[in-house]
């Protein structure tokens, strides 16, 4: 689980990989961040197992000015159709959840 992904306001997504790579440095987490241009969505890549997840505990979110969302873990490649089965079947090897949010970018 070395990726944490962001997702953001599209447009704004150099701006969550500098803020990002700022935060990993003060961590001294490392790796790099990705995005492509007007995906809403940004990455940071980290070189050590643990690194999306010191750099979750290291910042409170709420103090992240551009990312909106963020999640650490591995991402599934998702067909064009019938993308709910994939997503059901990752879901049930989790622990209960709280909640669930689904937004569509």
């Amino acid at each position: 689980m070395n990726t944490l992904f962001m997702h953001c306001r599209p447009g704004f997504e150099g701006e969550v990989c500098s803020e990002i790579a700022d935060l990993a440095a003060r961590l001294d987490v490392s790796g790099y961040a990705k995005a492509r241009p007007d995906t809403a969505c940004a990455e940071f890549i980290c070189t050590e197992a643990d690194g999306a997840e010191r750099l979750m505990n290291g910042q409170r979110f709420n103090a992240l000015i551009f990312p909106r969302q963020w999640a650490r873990g591995l991402f599934v490649d998702l067909p064009e159709t019938d993308r709910i089965s994939v997503i059901l079947a990752q879901l049930s090897t989790f622990p209960t959840c709280g909640s669930l949010w689904l937004e569509v970018v």
